[in-house]
């Protein structure tokens, strides 16, 4: 890793950060039966690691103007380290949710800091260019991940997979310390921390767009959460068999990646985000109403899905470029607070999740539906603004 490529430690620290998410799904049945965790327990390991990711995000901003993005990241990559040790000794369920949660904290660090790096080094449509890279890296994570998540759980149990994540951690915080440069710190904002993420808050050009893209991506923890119960149960899908459900749905969100890279210096940023959207609602539309077309099919579920996340692959780096071309705050808060949206869109997700019944899935593609409806909304009410502010 070299001094002069940001996109790569970027990379890596949002590889990280989201195996914290999908390697352990292949198990989660295996951890609650372990653990004596209720029916819920295993949307809860999810909901407060998401918790934790989401609500320090504004701590680890502030904490990246204040000390700099490399003591950050050596800060945020030790202490995921330590908290995946620490989580293969948990005695029970309460215990394993609390560690959970600090691992949420340290993964909130990573991304948190995979952004700055990339706002410090980018701007403008060649930000939604280095962005994409970052989703490219989150479609690895979400299928090469619970793919691998899968072969760890079969050969050595659950417990290796945590034990892999916090070696991985531990190793790109020794080469980050000995090979990385970063800056000494961002740009200094004009105002102090919390007034920043106030006005932030209260900016609809930084706003509407970071909640197209969170609630876009809540529909993936959504489904994530209640996949897994969802399959092996109504399916009978082996933890192996799930496994391989993330190669179609990497190339899902791969091929959603790729079109924003390479459409992000040819397109208007308007024009995609747009198609992005359409694209979502569809994805959501047919997963309504494939199933009842095709009735006991799990394609008839996943199929759907992926065109969810070929749409989410579009709108997520250029939901985050956008929103930082209508910050009026400099530094690395605007990338923190976006963070902090989708995070905590993801966590309510989680716990909306953690109460849906299982046994019929059209409670979740109920609950996708409402979300891309929301996402459409959001992005109409920007491109009101944006066409108000242009003429």
């Amino acid at each position: 890793m070299r001094k002069s490529n940001p996109i790569a430690l970027g990379c890596l620290a949002v590889f990280l950060a989201q195996a914290g998410i999908t390697l352990y799904i292949p198990a989660l049945s295996i951890i609650t039966k372990d653990l004596a965790g209720q029916e819920s327990f295993a949307a809860l390991t999810l909901s407060v690691f998401l918790l934790g990711m989401g609500v320090t995000m504004l701590w680890w901003g502030h904490q990246a103007a204040r000390f700099g993005s490399k003591n950050a990241l050596m800060g945020a990559l030790l202490l995921y380290s330590f908290s995946n040790f620490a989580v293969v000794f948990a005695t029970d369920g309460v215990s394993f949710l609390i560690i959970r949660a600090i691992q949420g904290v340290a993964a909130g660090g990573l991304s948190v800091m995979a952004r700055v790096v990339l706002r410090d080094s980018f701007s403008g449509r060649q930000l939604t260019q280095a962005l994409s890279w970052l989703s490219i890296c989150f479609v690895v994570s979400i299928g090469v991940g619970q793919f691998l998540g899968a072969l760890v759980l079969t050969a050595f149990g659950w417990e290796s997979i945590f034990l892999l994540t916090a070696a991985a951690s531990l190793i790109l915080g020794l080469q980050v310390s000995r090979s990385f440069a970063g800056a000494k710190s961002s740009p200094r904002a004009k105002y102090a921390s919390l007034k920043s993420y106030r006005i932030l808050l209260q900016q609809p050009a930084f706003f509407l767009p970071t909640l197209a893209g969170g609630l876009g991506y809540g529909m993936l923890i959504l489904f994530n959460a209640m996949a897994p119960k969802i399959f092996q149960t109504q399916h009978s899908w082996s933890a192996l068999e799930y496994g391989l459900l993330g190669w179609p749905i990497s190339a899902a969100y791969l091929v959603g990646a790729v079109l924003s890279n390479r459409l992000a210096l040819k397109c208007s940023q308007r024009r995609l985000f747009s198609s992005g959207l359409a694209l979502l609602a569809t994805g959501a539309i047919a997963m309504n109403f494939v199933p009842m077309l095709v009735a006991h099919s799990a394609a008839a579920l996943w199929l759907p899905y992926c065109l969810i996340l070929i749409a989410q692959g579009v709108l997520y780096p250029l939901s985050l470029s956008i929103a930082n071309a209508g910050s009026p705050i400099a530094g690395p808060y605007a990338m923190a607070m976006a963070g902090f949206v989708h995070q905590i869109i993801a966590a309510v997700c989680g716990l909306v999740a953690s109460q849906l019944p299982t046994s019929d899935p059209s409670s979740l593609t109920l609950v996708c539906a409402i979300l891309a409806a929301a996402a459409c909304f959001a992005g109409h009410k920007y491109r009101r603004l944006t066409w108000t502010t242009t003429r």
